[in-house]
């Protein structure tokens, strides 16, 4: 079974009509979880951002599901902001890269 990314990414591929190699794929995926992190992080409230900024102080990362877990706690659905994300992402995607 196809995982829910690699399926948008076979998509998006298709949609441009670009040659699906495994460079092309990756950097669609970096582009696309960069533009997931960027929408997470915005909606998240400013008492939530300092949690974040303090989390991030030493350099360290952050543990997979934090920027999700810090939306929850401030009653935010992450997956209505992934999903938004990922909508405005292909939207930019099929009309930004001719």
């Amino acid at each position: 079974m196809q995982d829910p990314l690699d399926r948008y990414l076979s998509e998006l591929i298709a949609t441009k009509g670009i040659s699906d190699t495994p460079e092309a794929r990756e950097a669609l995926a970096n582009e696309v979880n960069n533009a997931l992190d960027q929408a997470l992080i915005e909606a998240l409230p400013l008492t939530q951002l300092d949690k974040l900024e303090n989390a991030t102080k030493d350099g360290g990362e952050l543990p997979d599901g934090f920027i999700e877990q810090l939306l929850n706690e401030a009653g935010i659905d992450p997956n209505v902001i992934i999903g938004k994300a990922l909508q405005e992402f292909r939207k930019n995607y099929a009309i930004g890269r001719e």
